[in-house]
């Protein structure tokens, strides 16, 4: 496992209460959809480890305005969730964001993945541009 080893804060829903608590557990292999499983969602924003308090922020400022994309916390870099590769696919693009380099390739392998599940979407990176600029 990476980490930054920066200091984020504590995850929150829309009403301001934390998503993880003892009733949301991460189970191995499986994706964690955050927000948009019910919902027709323009795209998703895929955020892994501690870059997703910030795609968190995003998506409720979007619901806000009226705008509906989804969050998924990819939990595991090496497996692929099924249903949700599907659910992603169903929208109009995905944006993958990583709190280290982008080299570190895991939107590639990401926007891979979809491919071969003939879910062709517009994949944007997201991530630092240089090493040692991770973090907050």
């Amino acid at each position: 496992m990476y980490s930054t080893r920066s200091q984020v804060p504590e995850l929150l829903d829309k009403d301001g209460k934390p998503i993880y608590t003892g009733d949301r557990k991460l189970e191995p292999g499986c994706d964690d959809v955050i927000s948009g499983s019910g919902l027709p969602c323009t795209g998703y924003i895929v955020p892994y480890g501690d870059a997703l308090n910030r795609p968190l922020d995003a998506v409720h400022r979007l619901h806000q305005e009226g705008i509906v994309v989804g969050l998924v916390n990819n939990c595991h870099l090496n497996c692929v969730d099924e249903d949700v590769m599907h659910l992603i696919g169903k929208s109009t693009f995905v944006i993958v964001v990583e709190s280290q380099n982008t080299k570190t390739e895991f939107g590639i392998r990401f926007g891979a993945w979809l491919l071969d599940r003939g879910l062709p979407l517009n994949v944007v990176l997201c991530g630092t541009p240089a090493d040692g600029c991770g973090g907050t």
